[in-house]
């Protein structure tokens, strides 16, 4: 009878382990899953300030000139427009 009280002690004191290890899984997991959305939330905010950052900055014009004296090559930015002009950059509205 004291085998089987034994056995079933060290039986209880497993499950009681394993119970314990997935409540510390569980635990993790949805933690993970939080980090994960507000890292998703983060990120998609970031494409949308970058996306507005690149349409402020697209409103400027940098000319050949300007391009060797500040040593850029290669094709232009599709925002860089090619008709002439005698400034460097355009006025860029403020918004109110």
């Amino acid at each position: 009878m004291r085998e089987y009280d034994t056995n079933l002690s060290s039986n209880t004191k497993g499950v009681e382990q394993v119970n314990h290890a997935v409540t510390q899984i569980d635990q993790m997991t949805q933690a993970n899953t939080t980090q994960t959305e507000t890292l998703a939330a983060t990120a998609r905010a970031l494409a949308t300030q970058a996306a507005e950052l690149q349409a402020l900055v697209g409103q400027f014009k940098l000319h050949d000139r300007a391009a060797e004296h500040m040593g850029l090559t290669g094709a232009p930015h599709p925002h860089v427009y090619e008709e002439e002009d005698t400034s460097v950059f355009a006025e860029v509205p403020v918004a109110s």
